[in-house]
């Protein structure tokens, strides 16, 4: 819901300092991707769903909890100046943990910052570009990391008893992250991973890219494999699936289990006119229509990392308020 998406550029720089009656005062500093209310809306709701949790009441009312805000536009530039003037130690106190950013590139150098003053760094809906989180004493994520859904794909052949499967994946988007999706999937498998294909889908270094994508479907349809791992991005899925309706690769005996990152066939039609707007695009190239993705890719899985809208309309939330009305307050 949309008071999601206000959490999702959202940077909380927690500060420590004293005021009068021996009080603590939390001063909250946003660094937002953008000067954006929605945001800043987001954190004060935030606050007044703690102050009303039954777990955090007691101790955050021994504190005075002031707000900042300062945005980085999705400069890392900016993530780490605002990281290091909080978390530096100054008059007026010092950060003791940075919650997010929100893009890998940002949380990289942010944990970077923190680890020298020792300080923590919080993300929650992205991780750093190698998921140091998992691995640094400064660095801790709720978020779910790419392998949680290798976790879903295991349960998926269990429950239906495949026993063999092979993967494509994009080895150049998002930083090669799709290239360690896969090798920890092979590494965790219970079951028999037959093959696997590397594909690229720049356009400016590979001539066809089309023709490219159909050699290593082959190969994997050569191993006689009818259950595969799709670890690619939309666009990916876009080109893929084309090929495969092409190819006539489709039907009840194909199954396809793709990355969240796959979209949606909506996403998949604007990849492929994005395609189309590019100079060095060969207009003899045939195209795929709504009606044949729909056809190639029925029968296969996409995982959603989307979080679902609320259905109970009339039903409180932690803030005290119903969906409809807290919808009214972001908007």
């Amino acid at each position: 819901m949309k008071s999601t998406a206000a959490f999702s550029i959202l940077v909380i720089v927690v500060v420590i300092g004293s005021v009068k009656c021996n009080r603590t005062t939390l001063v909250i500093c946003t660094l937002t991707i953008a000067d954006s209310d929605p945001a800043r809306l987001g954190i004060y709701l935030a606050i007044d769903v703690a102050k009303n949790s039954t777990e955090l009441k007691p101790f955050l009312d021994k504190y005075e909890i002031q707000i900042k805000h300062l945005s980085t536009h999705q400069n890392p530039s900016n993530a780490i100046y605002g990281s290091v003037y909080y978390v530096g130690y100054s008059k007026k106190g010092y950060a003791l943990l940075v919650l997010g950013p929100q893009t890998p590139l940002e949380a990289s150098s942010v944990l970077q910052a923190v680890r020298f003053y020792r300080k923590l760094m919080v993300t929650y809906l992205t991780t750093t570009s190698d998921v140091k989180e998992l691995e640094s004493p400064y660095g801790f994520t709720f978020a779910p990391t790419a392998f949680a859904f290798n976790k879903a794909s295991k349960k998926m052949m269990e429950f239906f008893n495949w026993k063999r499967a092979a993967g494509l994946y994009d080895f150049l988007e998002t930083g090669g992250l799709y290239v360690k999706v896969v090798d920890n999937l092979i590494k965790n498998a219970d079951f028999e991973v037959v093959g696997v294909e590397a594909i690229r889908t720049d356009l400016n270094v590979v001539k066809s890219v089309q023709d490219y994508i159909q050699e290593k479907l082959k190969k994997l349809r050569d191993l006689d494999a009818k259950i595969f791992f799709g670890e690619f991005d939309d666009r990916g899925a876009s080109l893929v699936f084309c090929e495969l309706y092409k190819m006539e690769m489709f039907g009840p005996e194909f199954v396809w289990i793709l990355h969240a990152d796959a979209g949606t066939i909506d996403q998949w039609l604007q990849a492929d006119i994005d395609e189309r707007n590019k100079p060095n695009y060969n207009n003899a190239t045939k195209r795929c229509t709504r009606e044949e993705f729909q056809q190639a890719v029925e029968g296969s899985f996409i995982f959603n990392k989307n979080i679902p809208y609320r259905t109970d309309e009339n039903m409180p939330t932690a803030s005290g308020l119903v969906r409809n009305k807290a919808l009214c307050q972001i908007k």
